[in-house]
């Protein structure tokens, strides 16, 4: 199975290609006035608006650092909206067996942090989809289901 491998801090985590729309180059963001701390901004994509998360504020306290490999992953899942997620040295595609990931030992709190694997490093399995926190969640507008046309 295909993984795109980043980190956050001096950990790795995988997001399953699957789930991935498209990793873009970081960009400028309309900023999204009193929206809570883990939102970084609104990115318009392809004329469309996509809330962006930054994944060092939500998992490590602070923003994520502004470098060339610093990307924006847009993520989906099913019938969801595309949310984009910045995520620092997100250039790696790596391939993993599902069976290479464990359970990591630990109880984790977080419900999207999953399985680990070892390549010599850990690398934690992270369920994208459900990475923003309720609050964050809160703060989005989703678009509301147009009516079917006949």
């Amino acid at each position: 199975m295909l993984f795109l491998v980043f980190h956050l801090g001096a950990d790795r985590y995988a997001i399953p290609a699957k789930n991935i729309h498209e990793v873009v180059p970081l960009a400028s963001l309309r900023l999204a006035p009193q929206a809570p701390e883990g939102i970084a901004g609104i990115l318009n994509y392809h004329g469309n608006p996509v809330p962006v998360a930054d994944l060092a504020q939500i998992v490590c306290g602070r923003k994520a650092a502004l470098t060339m490999h610093t990307r924006i992953i847009l993520v989906s899942s099913g019938d969801s909206p595309v949310l984009g997620l910045i995520a620092e040295n997100a250039t790696d595609f790596r391939r993993f067996d599902e069976t290479a990931f464990q359970p990591s030992g630990v109880k984790a709190p977080s419900h999207w942090l999953g399985k680990v694997a070892s390549d010599g490093d850990l690398i934690q399995w992270i369920h994208a989809e459900e990475i923003f926190p309720p609050d964050v969640l809160a703060a989005i507008a989703f678009p509301e289901e147009k009516p079917a046309v006949s």
